[in-house]
């Protein structure tokens, strides 16, 4: 091999080694997949758990808040100054 230009001759994993690296039986990619499948599912499975407790405390929080703003719109009235201050005005455009 020429020092000058190294790049010229790669070697592959069928190439002549001192010490070739084990062959494997199966597909490294299906390897490598199965457990990084099943850390990704235990990951979504518990993302999936908690959106669903999340929904049902935003339901029963929605509900109550209901419950009670429907409760308090019964003793909404107008604010009685809001009268006296049109009054007011009313009466200090008449005279001018």
């Amino acid at each position: 091999m020429d020092r000058t230009k190294p790049w010229k001759k790669i070697p592959d994993l069928d190439g002549p080694y001192k010490h070739p690296p084990p062959k494997s039986d199966g597909d490294p990619w299906a390897i490598l997949l199965k457990p990084e499948l099943e850390t990704d599912k235990i990951q979504c499975d518990a993302w999936k758990e908690e959106v669903q407790t999340l929904l049902i405390f935003a339901g029963l929080f929605s509900a109550v808040v209901t419950a009670f703003i429907i409760e308090s719109y019964k003793f909404l009235k107008p604010d009685p100054n809001d009268i006296i201050i049109r009054l007011l005005a009313e009466i200090s455009n008449s005279a001018n």
